[in-house]
């Protein structure tokens, strides 16, 4: 057995869903399927169940996730054992972020295991204008897709690279009268023309944010019932089945651990935004950030990353 069947059971698991973990994992869902099957016929037993459209864990399943996890742990750790013999870098790393980074959450983790002496500073930015001062000490910046927001960092001769692309849905709580019902994947944003939706305050916008946005295309604008930065708050009134949000895929994975009433739904019409990371010239920045971009080597994947983010503006 492969420790990628292992690492594919384990996210699959996690989400007990073929299309939106083939997508997390950046795999076709039949690749996904295949390395189920193999490894089903290797156990000779079935590890999930099916349930309609979804899949479900079975006891097997849940005794055998144990394992793999602590397989990959294992893996992982002597890894990084390996790692810590050549890495030994120390200083901080200041990041600062219009945007929810929780898709990075692993690789930082990761680095910071292989060099526990390095400090990483991690800002939300509240902005009216998208745009940090540059006067401002950051080596790095993460932010949604605005051309004006990239436009503008290009002419500081910053670096602009793309991160992730992020599909947009609607969380709903099996409470909600809203509530879709079970084994849909996908929904028509116009059904919930009538919904209160709870979502970022304004003062995090330049415009419109983009909830609203969506609304907009599906032909309304949302009622918005309230508006609280926290995301946990947010999480709260929806399981309540109090609102409706609309979050990132990246951030189904925090949600559905914060309840197991709350239920994900893409749109029918799909709504996707990019996340981009900018960063100074090299020589500006210190040497535990170059170390850690070159660490994360985005430019040679081109900054695709395929971990888990949360929410309403792309947080």
């Amino acid at each position: 057995m492969e420790l990628k069947q292992l690492y594919y059971f384990v996210k699959l698991a996690e989400r007990e869903h073929i299309s939106m973990t083939a997508d997390q994992l950046q795999i076709s869902q039949s690749a996904l399927s295949k390395s189920l099957r193999s490894m089903e016929e290797e156990l000779g037993v079935r590890l999930f169940d099916r349930k309609g459209k979804r899949i479900v864990l079975n006891t097997y399943g849940q005794i055998y996730l144990n394992y793999a996890r602590q397989a990959l742990d294992s893996v992982r750790q002597g890894e990084n054992a390996m790692r810590k013999v050549k890495y030994e870098v120390t200083g901080e790393i200041r990041i600062k972020t219009v945007t929810s980074i929780g898709f990075l959450n692993e690789k930082i983790y990761s680095y910071q295991e292989l060099n526990p002496h390095v400090r990483f500073h991690i800002e939300q930015y509240a902005y009216s204008s998208g745009k940090i001062d540059p006067n401002e000490s950051a080596d790095c910046i993460i932010t949604a897709n605005s051309e004006g927001i990239l436009d503008y960092y290009r002419a500081q001769f910053w670096s602009v690279l793309l991160l992730r692309e992020e599909r947009l849905g609607i969380l709903v709580s099996e409470d909600s009268l809203w509530y879709p019902g079970d084994g849909l994947e996908q929904v028509d944003l116009a059904d919930f023309a009538l919904a209160p939706f709870v979502t970022l305050s304004r003062k995090q916008f330049d415009g419109e944010d983009l909830m609203v946005g969506s609304c907009r295309k599906a032909g309304f604008v949302p009622r918005i019932s309230c508006e609280a930065d926290d995301f946990s708050f947010r999480l709260g009134m929806v399981a309540r089945g109090l609102a409706v949000t609309i979050i990132s895929e990246g951030g189904v994975d925090f949600a559905k651990a914060f309840s197991e009433k709350l239920h994900f739904y893409r749109f029918a019409k799909e709504e996707k935004f990019n996340v981009y990371l900018m960063h100074p010239r090299e020589s500006l920045m210190s040497e535990a950030a170059r170390d850690f971009l070159a660490f994360l080597d985005l430019e040679g994947k081109g900054m695709c990353m395929t971990d888990g983010a949360d929410v309403s503006d792309g947080r």
